[in-house]
């Protein structure tokens, strides 16, 4: 069984244009939606729940992961078939000849042969049948080659039933590059998901070396929070309770509103908010007992800030809520 075929670049950028970005897309992007949803709700040191914050956050990360998992991958495809038209060696007529070792690949510079080994897949995308090899090597025959749909169909299919065999008997190549889902431990929360696939890879394949692996990748992003992180920007957790306090004043504002009073103490604020940010990240990083922000209903007024790095109020390292002084004047914060 045999095809001959000849595929332009046209054929090579439509191809492309179709498996990056049409392919499987609904399914991809609920995917990468999830998991930036996921991430974006991480919060760390204590940091309260801010809807606006944690939408920039996914955003960020959803544009992280669809420039890394689809743009690069596309550009990198598009250089690197460019390369192969430019000295006329993808867009050349050829004939495909399916032997039982393999295939056989026919052009006016000679033959190659292929084993069923070096076959990663074989799909029909959007009027094309692609071949795709281990060695990064792609064939793309236009259906039009073909002289119905039926052939084009069964010539899949008698390429599809060798791949199955391989891969049930050899799965070397695949977990070899599972090894390489370690380096993304070394990006903080991303070391979480790529921990997580090695394990239950490392449960599957019994391979204990992926298990530590994939611990090592969840464990390096507790400690880069939680060592790394205040070493390299002292400031963090002081930026994050001075973000919080300034947030929290419009919780204790809005208390008011809805009680007629101020609350008593901060944990009323969880009655109506549970997201309410009262956990003062800088005590959380000390790991102190008392983790709270310093708060004080004053008649009809509060007073309210961080304890600062010693933890003892009334300190020169104290935090207080930064506001402009035509909002404080109609608020009942007491200012310093």
């Amino acid at each position: 069984m045999h095809i001959e075929f000849q595929a332009s670049k046209e054929d090579y950028d439509s191809f492309l244009n179709s498996y990056f970005f049409k392919r499987n897309i609904v399914r991809r992007l609920v995917i990468l939606i999830i998991i930036s949803l996921w991430i974006g709700s991480f919060r760390s040191g204590g940091e309260g729940f801010i809807l606006t914050t944690f939408f920039l956050k996914a955003l960020f990360v959803l544009a992280l992961l669809v420039t890394f998992s689809i743009l690069l991958p596309y550009l990198v495809a598009k250089i690197n078939f460019n390369k192969a038209l430019k000295a006329d060696a993808s867009s050349k007529p050829r004939t495909i000849i399916i032997d039982n070792d393999g295939l056989i690949v026919k052009t006016d510079d000679g033959n190659i042969f292929w084993k069923w080994e070096t076959l990663k897949n074989a799909e029909i995308l959007n009027g094309y049948l692609f071949i795709s090899l281990f060695t990064k090597k792609l064939y793309l025959i236009p259906l039009r080659s073909f002289n119905t749909d039926n052939e084009a169909l069964n010539f899949l299919g008698v390429i599809r039933s060798h791949i199955p065999k391989i891969k049930g008997g050899d799965n070397t190549r695949r977990i070899k590059n599972l090894y390489y889902w370690g380096l993304v431990g070394f990006i903080p929360n991303f070391g979480v998901i790529a921990g997580i696939v090695l394990i239950i890879k490392g449960i599957q394949y019994s391979i204990f070396k992926l298990i530590l692996i994939g611990i090592a990748d969840i464990s390096f992003t507790f400690l880069f929070w939680m060592v790394i992180f205040p070493k390299i920007n002292p400031n963090g957790f002081k930026d994050f309770s001075q973000m919080e306090l300034n947030s929290l004043v419009k919780n204790v504002e809005f208390y008011k509103l809805q009680n007629g009073q101020y609350p008593d103490s901060l944990q009323q604020l969880l009655k109506d908010d549970k997201f309410a940010p009262i956990n003062d990240p800088i005590q959380i990083d000390q790991r102190r007992q008392k983790i709270y922000y310093y708060y004080k209903k004053v008649g009809s007024k509060y007073v309210l800030f961080s304890a600062g790095v010693d933890g003892i109020p009334n300190t020169e390292d104290d935090l207080y809520p930064s506001l402009l002084s035509t909002d404080s004047s109609k608020i009942g914060l007491i200012k310093p």
